[in-house]
């Protein structure tokens, strides 16, 4: 499975196979396999019969050029100062079901990562204290709310007009992605990232767990 998965033309979506599967398994364990097919009563075949995984729609992108500018400045921002992500909300008016009303933040439609949260006073929940943090640091960068429920319509047009508002996210780990039905075995596209978003929000939060080391010597 591994040599499969990791060849650069290996498919996306794959059906399980009962029988290479406890033909490895016997194999492996020296148990014959019609012991084993019968020793459990759920075995992967039934649990699942195709992996669900992440769709790259980066390189046919159709944002705008300035949109992912913004986009390179805001993830940059998230990396550094330790937001988590960011998502969108909306609603649509009961008379026009294709038509976006108006897009807003509340509570918990933020986070903060592990590495960048304080201890946290008796008088805060959780949610709201690292929510409170990410909406300071939007707005510590000059990065309007406004001007993220504009890329979220962008890409909510971008994508599909199935697509909720609230399935944008803004992620700092894995970019602007959205959450949708099932397409070719994805249950989630990537829309845009930025080079070495990844490897920068490692080194953020090594830097600031090293920082809260000192601090608490």
């Amino acid at each position: 499975m591994l040599d499969d998965l990791q060849k650069t033309n290996a498919p996306k979506v794959v059906e399980f196979d009962q029988g290479k599967f406890f033909e490895r398994l016997s194999e492996l364990s020296g148990v014959p396999d019609a012991t084993l097919k019968t020793s459990q009563l759920h075995w992967p075949e039934t649990a699942f019969t195709r992996g669900v995984g992440v769709n790259d729609l980066r390189s046919s992108s159709q944002l705008s050029g300035r949109t992912k500018e913004r986009l390179e400045g805001l993830f940059e921002m998230m990396a550094t100062k330790g937001v988590g992500f960011y998502r969108a909300k909306g609603s649509r008016l009961a008379y026009d079901p294709d038509g976006l009303w108006f897009g807003s933040y509340s509570s918990g439609a933020s986070a903060m990562r592990r590495a960048f949260l304080p201890p946290i006073p008796d008088m805060w929940d959780t949610k709201s204290w690292t929510s409170l943090l990410a909406e300071d640091a939007l707005d510590d960068s000059k990065f309007t709310y406004h001007e993220l429920i504009k890329i979220a319509l962008e890409t909510h047009n971008a994508f599909s007009k199935y697509l909720k508002l609230h399935d944008v996210v803004f992620s700092a780990v894995e970019g602007l992605y959205v959450n949708h039905d099932e397409i070719d075995g994805c249950a989630r596209s990537v829309l845009f990232q930025r080079e070495g978003q990844l490897s920068d929000v490692k080194a953020s939060d090594r830097d600031q767990r090293a920082k809260s080391s000192v601090n608490a010597a």
